[in-house]
């Protein structure tokens, strides 16, 4: 099981997060994340499940249902994903996405579309890695950010932040 500490900008949540991955066979997966409110004791909470299609070494596809306690309904999703290093070594790498999400609720469907250049930097200092991530999501025309070190996160879309501390 997967456990963090995350702190949101917008919303002043400080809590737990706990994740679990339930892979199978034939690139199917569970996964079940909960969140833990420190301030309230509210909890909410998401069951997914999905399927990988690899087409090849760089490109992926998922298609998948998850539920969301705080919508309370179902979404479907539909996403894919091509890798294309621009370094040899692949440590940097342009990532295109896209993602189609209907819910059983929603009239419209919500389309995400995103470009991301990531570059991995390993051993900044002895056992520390870092990766820089710059992403522009074209629907909503946002930039976003992450810097990742080994057990810390911070996300940025340049209006708020969210930090997290791998336990």
């Amino acid at each position: 099981m997967e456990t963090a500490l995350r702190f949101e900008s917008s919303t002043k949540r400080f809590g737990l997060v706990a994740k679990q991955r339930f892979p199978s066979e034939g690139n199917f997966n569970v996964t079940c994340t909960g969140f833990l409110n420190a301030k309230d004791g509210s909890a909410h909470g998401t069951f997914v499940l999905g399927k990988k299609y690899y087409l090849d070494g760089l490109t992926k596809v998922d298609v998948g249902a998850r539920y969301h306690t705080e919508l309370g309904e179902v979404l479907y999703t539909v996403g894919g994903k091509k890798k294309m290093n621009i370094t040899d070594n692949g440590l940097l790498s342009l990532d295109v996405k896209g993602r189609v999400t209907y819910g059983s609720k929603t009239k419209e469907p919500d389309y995400k579309a995103s470009v991301e250049l990531s570059q991995k930097v390993f051993n900044v200092t002895e056992g520390q890695d870092l990766e820089i991530l710059l992403g522009y999501e074209a629907v909503n025309r946002r930039p976003y950010a992450r810097l990742r070190e080994n057990n810390w996160t911070f996300n940025t879309d340049f209006h708020a932040w969210t930090v997290m501390y791998d336990l």
